[in-house]
């Protein structure tokens, strides 16, 4: 009976240890904006992104080109998930400054660039890769003018995805831990 008890405080009190999730955030000038990010974003921001300020400082343009792998079917539903959160959180925000952002798309097979805008290539861009696409990590880094979102699963990609959004917002951990202890 003892053990039986002491199971059900156990259960209770760690129910009430557990963190809420933060899964919205405002930012200052931002009216009563209200983004939405899939997963707690304590977990995104834990995704690898060791350059956050020259990703941040390459998206901030009027156009972006995306740039993905068109051969496999499950990952191109991951995508679509995950480039409209990035699409529509960027254009919110970047409207904000008074910048209206363009998304240029363009997908690539085993024969071919397929581009839908006749959009040039040089604009920065954003590649995106998925399990069954070649994504060897879950991360946000960037190389010369692109920068590559790469997840191993539909939700590590959704996280990277969530993860570049942060990078532009430039939401750190620091804040993001404020932001939690203000929810308390």
């Amino acid at each position: 009976m003892k053990i039986l008890l002491f199971i059900i405080l156990l259960v209770f009190i760690s129910g009430c240890v557990q963190q809420t999730e933060i899964r919205e955030i405002t930012i200052p000038g931002h009216a009563n904006q209200v983004y939405v990010f899939s997963f707690d974003i304590r977990e995104s921001i834990k995704v690898k992104a060791p350059d956050e300020a020259a990703v941040r400082n390459l998206l901030r343009t009027d156009s972006i080109n995306i740039l993905y792998n068109g051969t496999n079917e499950q990952d191109l539903a991951y995508f679509n998930v995950a480039l409209f959160n990035i699409r529509e959180k960027l254009r919110t925000f970047y409207t904000y400054d008074g910048i209206l952002l363009k998304f240029y798309p363009f997908y690539y097979t085993a024969n071919e660039l397929v581009n839908f805008s006749n959009a040039s290539i040089s604009n920065p861009t954003i590649e995106i890769r998925g399990p069954n696409t070649g994504a060897t990590e879950t991360s946000v880094t960037i190389n010369n003018a692109t920068v590559l979102v790469q997840g191993t699963s539909s939700r590590n990609l959704q996280l990277a995805a969530d993860r570049l959004v942060l990078a532009v917002f430039d939401i750190d951990e620091k804040k993001i831990e404020a932001l939690a202890r203000s929810l308390r």
